[in-house]
């Protein structure tokens, strides 16, 4: 009984300090944990028209997966901050009665280890279903670029590799022994970095005709950005102003966009746009000159970039009046290609992306997909 009241004193003087020792040991689990290998590896898990994806596949791509896994992360800070960790830890310390501050610390990993066990069970089958999908998605996109005689070079991948190990302030060497110590044999990130580069590959081949942007739709994404971005779009403008003043009823208000209506359909031409101000009682014309479409009113500008030269707008409503404008000249400054330039690969992305969904799909659809060792997920394969 002494020497466990000795114990307890000497073990119960620390608390904060083990916090927060815990916590470090919580952490580096995370980033370093490796991962029990699974039974049966080599064995066929499922065929994807014919094509194996084994067990040892399944097993591989789940401890990578893991390895990112926030869902993983934040569970690790949620337990590790229980407000009963403490004297959750203080019952394990004791069970095993530690004598030293090295057992002390020994018990602090072991303690964790569990935990993390713990929450990596909560978590693995979600992983591993988005593994075996990730793997039935890669089998087809491979297949397809087989099938349209595409390859993608070693050199290629170990470009990617060694781009990735750097980032990781690693050499290739290094980056693959810290994988290893993880469970994750780099194999599998070389076929999974080979599918991505391959499948790139057969959707500009598939639809690189296909992809079509116009300057409205530059003009568009410059508009809708900040900074220099929207100073591309340069209109020559016209503006009829129906002001609205005093109080506004419903009356009044339809009064003035009938009015609005009519200037509408009477504009020919911005010639006539002063003359055509002067036939509505109230009506205010203005030359606004050259302008800018960041320059103008938010709520305007959708309008405006929609409109062709020698076109009225339809009213825009504002708190001092009813705004109609006339699209005299429309051109594009040349000033800012780069940005006009990173506009362009974004929509382009934005419609491989969509080309790449749909192919996709349809090899999903079209596919034999037979599950042989383990249960079939619900949703096989596809983006999602």
């Amino acid at each position: 009984m002494k020497n466990n009241r000795s114990y307890m004193t000497k073990f119960g003087g620390c608390r904060q300090a083990r916090q927060v020792s815990l916590l470090a040991w919580a952490l580096a689990a995370i980033l370093g944990s490796t991962t029990t290998a699974m039974a049966g590896g080599q064995s066929i898990y499922a065929l994807v028209n014919d094509e194996p994806i084994s067990a040892y596949d399944v097993q591989q791509r789940v401890n990578f997966l893991m390895m990112g896994s926030n869902a993983i992360t934040k569970r690790m800070r949620s337990a590790m901050r229980a407000p009963d960790i403490q004297e959750r830890f203080r019952k394990f310390a004791i069970k095993h009665r530690p004598k030293t501050q090295a057992e002390i610390k020994a018990l602090q990993r072991k303690f964790v280890a569990q935990i993390r066990r713990n929450v990596e069970g909560g978590v693995r089958p979600k992983v591993r279903s988005q593994a075996v999908r990730e793997l039935i998605n890669e089998r087809l996109k491979l297949q397809e670029a087989k099938r349209l005689s595409i390859v993608v070079g070693q050199k290629d991948v170990d470009q990617y590799l060694t781009g990735l190990a750097k980032r990781n302030k690693q050499t290739l060497p290094q980056f693959k022994q810290t994988m290893a110590k993880r469970g994750v044999n780099i194999a599998t990130l070389k076929q999974r970095l080979n599918s991505q580069l391959a499948w790139r590959n057969v959707i500009r081949r598939r639809y690189g005709r296909q992809i079509s942007i116009g300057n409205k739709d530059i003009d568009r994404i410059m508009a809708g950005s900040t900074g220099e971005g929207g100073d591309e779009v340069e209109l020559q403008l016209h503006r009829i102003t129906l002001p609205l003043s005093g109080k506004i009823d419903q009356a009044i208000m339809a009064a003035r966009f009938a009015d609005a209506d009519s200037l509408r359909r009477k504009f020919k031409s911005c010639k006539n746009t002063a003359a055509l101000a002067k036939s509505i009682k109230g009506a205010k014309f203005q030359n606004l000159g050259r302008k800018r479409i960041d320059s103008l009113p938010v709520d305007a500008r959708p309008i405006l970039l929609a409109a062709k030269p020698g076109q009225m707008t339809p009213p825009v409503f504002t708190t001092s009046g009813i705004y109609l404008y006339a699209v005299c000249e429309r051109r594009t400054v040349t000033g800012n290609s780069k940005q006009r330039v990173a506009a362009r690969q974004k929509l382009e992305q934005e419609q491989f992306a969509s080309f790449a969904k749909r192919l996709l799909r349809d090899l999903c659809n079209d596919a034999f997909i037979e599950f042989r060792g383990g249960k079939a997920i619900s949703r096989r394969c596809g983006e999602g």
